[in-house]
C-alpha cells in the first residue's frame, strides 16, 4: 500500500516544492540560501552559526554558546548595545536569537524594504562584536538568574533529567545554558577566544525568505558579508555515545501538584533509512487525540491527562520521546501501560487509515511551516545546517512513499521494545497533600466580505489562495462575564466539548475524521469570547464545515467525554500552579478585580469545575450559541458559493434564543499597596498593576504603544532594570483586556533581595511616561514595531479570521485592521501622557511579590 494514495496530498507537495531555493557561496565561505515569496511585503533574515553547546570542547557544560548569544547584542565596532535593537525597531523589525545543542541563530523579521538594514545589523553583530568587558559581568548575573528560572520550571527540569540520564558521555547530557558552577568559572578571555574560534563566515549560513528577488539577495549578501575573512575552524572532539544496554530511571520529587514524566528510547541518526518511518510511528502512537497511546491511556484507562510522542533527532543520534502528565497515584502504572500498548500494537498492527493520517499530517506540517517568512527561513536553515541538504524536505517525502503499516510497526520491536529505555519523572513526594476532584455520574484581497445570514448571525469571508488551506472560526461572546459563581471555567470547557461528541459521531470518530486529513479542530477562549476553529487542506472543505455544523447544532456532551475533559482542565490548572509566573499572575488578578468576573481566568477554578455536570454545559451552550451571538469567519483558499450554502443550512436549524450582552462595568482595583504571596522557588516574581481601558475604547492605540514602550530589548525599562542594573532576567508589561475595562501591569523575574529596587524602577519609568518624557525616536520605534507585528500577524488565515470575528462581536468595523497603521501613526506623546494621567495612574498601584516564605 502506498501511503501517498491520496492524489490531493501529492498535488499539495508538488505545489510546495515548485518554489525554487537558490543556494550560493560567497568567496569567504558564507553559504547563502534564498527563497522568494511575494505574498506579503515581509522578509525574514537569519544567520545560522554552526556552533552550539556540543561544540564547546574543554568548556563543555559552561554554556559558552548561550553566553555569546547574549553578548552579541551588547555592542559592535560601529554600534553601541542599545542602538542595535533600536535601529531594528525603527525599521519596523523584530530581532532575536536562540541557542541549541548544535547552532546559534540570529534572526530579524520585518518589512522587506528594510532588508539591507537588517543584513547590515546581522553582519555587524555576528562578525564585529566587541564583547564589552563591562557588559560581561552584567550579563553573567542575568544568565545566572535565567539558570534559576530553569530550575523553577518543572517541564525544563524533567527534560534536563532525561537528557542527563539518556546520555552518559555525549555533550547532549549538559543543558545548553550550562551548569551554574562551570558557568561561573568562565572568564572574559574564555568568551572572547570562543567567539574568535567559532564565529566566521565559513562556519555560518545566511538565510533570506520573503519579498526579495534572487539578484537583490545576492547583491545584498555580497555588500554586507563579503568583507569578512575566512578563518580556520577547528572541530572539537565530540564523544560518541555508547549503546544503552538496559533500562535507566530518574525520579525527582518536589513541591508539585502533578507528575510529569518522559519515556525516552534511543534511536539512530537522522540519516538512517528508518528516520522518516520513526516520525510516522511517533504520529501513529502519540500524535493527536486519535492516536494509539492517547486513546488507550487517556480515554480508555484514564491513567494520564496528557500524552504525546515525538522524535527528537538533531542529527547523529536521538530519542523517541513519550511525555505524559498524570496524577501521583497513577505514576507507577504509566510506564507499564505504555510498554503493553507498544507490545499490543506489534501484534495488532497499525491500521492503514492511521498510517495515511500520519503521512497526511506530515504534509500538513510541511504546509504550516511555510505560513510565514520566518517559518520558511527556519525550515531552510534547519535543512542546511543540521542535515546538510537544503532540499531535504523533498527527499524526506520521497522516502515516505515506501512506508507501509508493516514497516512502521516493525520498528516498535526493533527500536522500542528492547528494554533499553529511560524513564524520568518529576512530581510530589508520596506524603505531599494534593487536590483531588471526584467526578459526578497570495496577495488576494485582505478585506473580509460580510454576509448576513438568517436569524441574525454573520458570515465573514476572505479569499486567499497563497496556500491550499481553509480556516473557519465560529466565535461568540462568552468567558468570565457570562459565568456565574460556582461555574468558573465552564466556557473553556464548553469550547473543548464542542469539538468532541456531536451528531452521530463520538469523540474518537470526530478526532479520526479531522486527523485523517491532517487537519485541526480545536476550541479556544479568552476574557471576552470563545469559539471553535477548524483548518484543513482546500480539498477537505466540506468535511471541515460538516464538523463545524455538527458541533454547533448537535453537540452531545457525553458523560464519559465530559469527565475526561473536565479532569484534564483541572489537571492543567494544577500543572500551571507549579510555575511561579502563572501562580503570581492568578493571585494578582484575584486581588485586583475582587468580586468582578475578571478576577478568575478562562480556565476557571478547580472547585467550580469539580461541581459541573453535562447538564450545566448544555445549558451554557443554549445560552451563548445563538444567531445573535455567533460570527462565522472563513479565510483561505475556499469555494465561496458552496461554503455559503452549507453554512446557511446550519443557521436555518439553530435555536432562536435571544442573547443579551453582559455589562463589564468595573469601579477600580479591589486592593492597592504592597502584598506578598509565598512559593518555594529560587527566584521572585514582582507585579505592579493599574486600571486599564477596554478593547473597544478609542484610546486603544495609545495604550498599545504604551505597552510596547515598556516591552522589548530596546525599551528604557529593559535597559535600566536588566542591562544597567542586572536586577532581573526578564521584565516587561502585560494586560488583561476586557471589553470596557482591564488591568495593565508591569512584571519582572528577579532575586528576592532585589524586589524593592525593581519596584523603584517601575515607579520611575511610569512617572517618566506620565510626565511625557518620551523622545520622538523612542515613539517612532514603537510605532514601527507595532505596525510590523500587525503585518506579521496577518500572514496566517487563522489570525485574520479571528480578528475580523472579534471586530464584529465588539461592534467595530470588520476590516478595522486596514486602518491600523494610520491610527498607530496618529498617536502623539500627549495622547500617551493623557491616557496615563487620566485613565491609568489614577491611584496607588497594586504591588504583588511572589517569593520564598520567611524561614
Amino acid at each position: 500500500m502506498s501511503a501517498f494514495a491520496d492524489p490531493a496530498a501529492k498535488e499539495v507537495l508538488k505545489g510546495l516544492f515548485a518554489r525554487s531555493v537558490e543556494r550560493f557561496t560567497l568567496d569567504n565561505g558564507l553559504t547563502v540560501l534564498h527563497v522568494q515569496d511575494s505574498s506579503a511585503q515581509l522578509v525574514s533574515a537569519q544567520v545560522w552559526v554552526r556552533t552550539g553547546s556540543i561544540h564547546e570542547g574543554p568548556f563543555t557544560g559552561a554554556g559558552l554558546s548561550h553566553y555569546l548569544e547574549h553578548m552579541l547584542f551588547k555592542g559592535t565596532e560601529t554600534r553601541k548595545g542599545p542602538a542595535i535593537s533600536e535601529e531594528v525597531q525603527a525599521a519596523g523589525g523584530n530581532i532575536n536569537a536562540y541557542t541549541t545543542f548544535d547552532r546559534t541563530v540570529y534572526h530579524i523579521d520585518g518589512p522587506s524594504e528594510a532588508t539591507s538594514t537588517f543584513l547590515d545589523i546581522l553582519a555587524d553583530i555576528c562578525f564585529r562584536s566587541t564583547l564589552p568587558q563591562e557588559e560581561v559581568q552584567k550579563e553573567r548575573d542575568v544568565i545566572l538568574r535565567e539558570i534559576d528560572m530553569g530550575l523553577d520550571d518543572p517541564d525544563r527540569q524533567v527534560a534536563r533529567s532525561t537528557f542527563e540520564s539518556a546520555f552518559l558521555v555525549h555533550p547532549y547530557r549538559h543543558p545548553v545554558i550550562g551548569h551554574r558552577e562551570i558557568f561561573e568559572a568562565v572568564t572574559e578571555p574564555d568568551l572572547r577566544d570562543y567567539y574568535n574560534a567559532r564565529y566566521a563566515p565559513n562556519n555560518s549560513v545566511l538565510v533570506l525568505a520573503g519579498d526579495i528577488t534572487t539578484p537583490d539577495a545576492r547583491k545584498l549578501a555580497e555588500k554586507h558579508f563579503s568583507n569578512f575573512r575566512m578563518r580556520r575552524i577547528e572541530s572539537p572532539y565530540i564523544p560518541t555515545e555508547p549503546a544503552q544496554l538496559s533500562r535507566r530511571t530518574n525520579h525527582a520529587i518536589g513541591d508539585y501538584n502533578i507528575v510529569r514524566g518522559v519515556l525516552a528510547f534511543p534511536i539512530p541518526s537522522l540519516w538512517d533509512a528508518n528516520s522518516p518511518s520513526l516520525d510516522i510511528l511517533a504520529t501513529c502512537l502519540g500524535g493527536g487525540e486519535s492516536s494509539i497511546l492517547w486513546q488507550r491511556l487517556r480515554e480508555e484507562q484514564k491513567l494520564v491527562h496528557y500524552i504525546d510522542t515525538s522524535c527528537w533527532n538533531p542529527g547523529t543520534s536521538g530519542l523517541f520521546w513519550v511525555s505524559f502528565y498524570c496524577l501521583p497515584e497513577n505514576q507507577n502504572s504509566v510506564e507499564e501501560a505504555v510498554l503493553e500498548t507498544l507490545e499490543a500494537t506489534t501484534k495488532e498492527g497499525i491500521a492503514p487509515a492511521l498510517l495515511t493520517k500520519a503521512v497526511r499530517q506530515a504534509i500538513v506540517g510541511e504546509v504550516n511551516s511555510r505560513k510565514t517568512m520566518s517559518g520558511q527561513a527556519a525550515r531552510l536553515g534547519l535543512s542546511e545546517v543540521v542535515v546538510g541538504e537544503p532540499e531535504y524536505a523533498r527527499s524526506y517525502f520521497q522516502r515516505l512513499e515506501d512506508v507501509t503499516p508493516e514497516s512502521v510497526s516493525g520498528l516498535i520491536k526493533s527500536k522500542l521494545l528492547n528494554g533499553r529505555h529511560t524513564l524520568c519523572t518529576l512530581g510530589p513526594a508520596p506524603q505531599a497533600p494534593r487536590v483531588q476532584t471526584k467526578p459526578k455520574t497570495t496577495k488576494d484581497t485582505r478585506e473580509f466580505e460580510e454576509v448576513s445570514l438568517e436569524g441574525g448571525a454573520t458570515l465573514l469571508l476572505q479569499q486567499d489562495g497563497s496556500l491550499p488551506k481553509v480556516h473557519c472560526k465560529a466565535v461568540c461572546l462568552g468567558g468570565p462575564l457570562y459565568e456565574s459563581n460556582g461555574q468558573r471555567g465552564i466556557t473553556e470547557l464548553l469550547s473543548t466539548m464542542l469539538t468532541k461528541d456531536a451528531g452521530d459521531r463520538d469523540a474518537k470518530t470526530v478526532t479520526e475524521c479531522i486527523e485523517n486529513v491532517g487537519g485541526t479542530f480545536t476550541g479556544f477562549g479568552g476574557n471576552n469570547t470563545f469559539g471553535i476553529a477548524v483548518e484543513v487542506l482546500k480539498s477537505d472543505q466540506k468535511l471541515a464545515l460538516d464538523l463545524l455544523t455538527e458541533a454547533i447544532l448537535r453537540p452531545q456532551f457525553a458523560e464519559n467525554t465530559f469527565v475526561t475533559e473536565r479532569d484534564s482542565q483541572v489537571a492543567e490548572l494544577r500543572e500551571s500552579e507549579d510555575e511561579i509566573g502563572t501562580f503570581g499572575g492568578r493571585r494578582l488578578r484575584q486581588r485586583f478585580f475582587g468580586e468582578h468576573p475578571y478576577n478568575v481566568g478562562t480556565q476557571g477554578l478547580v472547585e467550580d469545575l469539580a461541581s459541573l455536570t453535562p447538564t450545566d454545559i448544555s445549558a451554557h451552550w443554549q445560552k451563548l450559541i445563538c444567531p445573535g451571538n455567533l460570527v462565522l469567519s472563513l479565510s483561505g483558499d475556499f469555494d465561496r458559493e458552496s461554503a455559503i450554502a452549507q453554512l446557511e443550512t446550519l443557521l436555518s436549524q439553530m435555536n432562536r434564543n435571544s442573547f443579551i450582552p453582559e455589562n463589564s462595568c468595573f469601579e477600580g482595583p479591589q486592593e492597592t499597596g504592597h502584598h506578598h504571596e509565598y512559593m518555594e522557588r529560587e527566584q521572585a516574581v514582582v507585579f505592579q498593576a493599574y486600571p486599564d481601558i477596554g478593547v473597544t475604547d478609542s484610546a486603544l492605540h495609545s495604550t498599545n504603544i504604551l505597552a510596547d514602550l515598556l516591552n522589548g530589548m530596546s525599551s528604557r525599562l529593559f535597559n535600566e532594570v536588566r542591562e544597567k542594573r542586572s536586577l532581573a532576567y526578564y521584565v516587561g508589561a502585560g494586560r488583561v483586556l476586557g471589553i470596557e475595562t482591564g488591568m495593565f501591569y508591569l512584571y519582572a523575574g528577579t532575586a528576592p533581595d532585589q524586589a524593592k529596587e525593581v519596584y523603584q524602577q517601575f515607579d520611575l519609568e511610569i512617572q517618566r511616561l506620565a510626565n511625557g518624557d518620551i523622545n520622538l525616536d523612542e515613539l517612532s520605534r514603537s510605532k514601527a514595531r507595532l505596525k510590523t507585528s500587525k503585518r506579521m500577524q496577518q500572514q496566517t488565515a487563522g489570525s485574520r479570521a479571528l480578528e475580523a470575528a472579534l471586530n464584529k462581536l465588539y461592534g467595530l468595523p470588520i476590516n478595522d485592521f486596514i486602518n491600523y497603521d494610520s491610527r498607530t501613526e496618529a498617536v502623539k506623546v500627549e495622547d500617551i501622557q493623557g491616557i496615563l494621567q487620566q485613565r491609568i495612574v489614577t491611584q496607588d498601584p497594586l504591588c504583588l511579590t511572589v517569593s520564598r516564605g520567611p524561614k
